[in-house]
């Protein structure tokens, strides 16, 4: 078990943890390359100005991580447990990420850079993803009803398999969901 740990400016690389407890600590400027956690606990940490690439979560659980200014590149989320999953994405880009039957409900996504990545049938009623920039992100079967989704930019959401009722979007991605529809729109 580690308690409140800090650690700066390392890089962790192709190195595998089995069911540690991770608990109040802080890295900042660390890199995980290709590190495998399997049954871990995440609890109260936060990821700041750090690397995290082709690292899997196998059965960890997230409680309060929150990821800031990182870079996360080819994480599948769908391998964290689905009971414990609390976290928040914030000025992080997030590259060949894969979501797939996660319950996201109220997850705070903000101000990211979200690129190839999937969404495939999440529950994200709620969802806070405020003033992100997307670049080739797939949603399907999701449930985004009462998300937020306000200042997004190029986000495509095709209305006729993920369920949009009261989401707000910006009017950008308001016409790109009516493009999806077929409906042209002219001034």
């Amino acid at each position: 078990m580690y308690i409140g740990i800090e650690i700066f400016d390392k890089e962790i690389k192709k190195e595998t943890y089995i069911e540690k407890n991770i608990i109040q600590s802080y890295f900042e400027n660390c890199k995980f390359i290709e590190v495998n956690f399997i049954d871990c606990i995440f609890e109260d940490i936060i990821f700041e100005n750090s690397t995290i690439n082709l690292t899997k979560f196998n059965g960890c659980k997230f409680d309060n991580v929150k990821f800031k200014n990182c870079e996360i590149v080819g994480v599948n989320f769908s391998e964290l447990s689905k009971f414990i999953l609390d976290f928040s994405l914030e000025g992080t880009l997030i590259k060949y990420c894969t979501f797939i039957k996660l319950d996201l409900k109220k997850l705070k996504f903000i101000r990211n850079i979200i690129e190839e990545t999937s969404f495939e049938e999440c529950n994200m009623k709620e969802i806070i993803m405020e003033n992100n920039k997307f670049k080739e992100v797939y949603f399907k079967n999701c449930d985004m009803r009462k998300g937020n989704f306000k200042d997004c930019s190029n986000l495509q959401v095709n209305p006729l398999n993920n369920n949009l009722k009261n989401a707000i979007f910006s009017l950008d991605s308001g016409i790109l969901i009516l493009k999806e529809l077929g409906i042209k729109i002219e001034n």
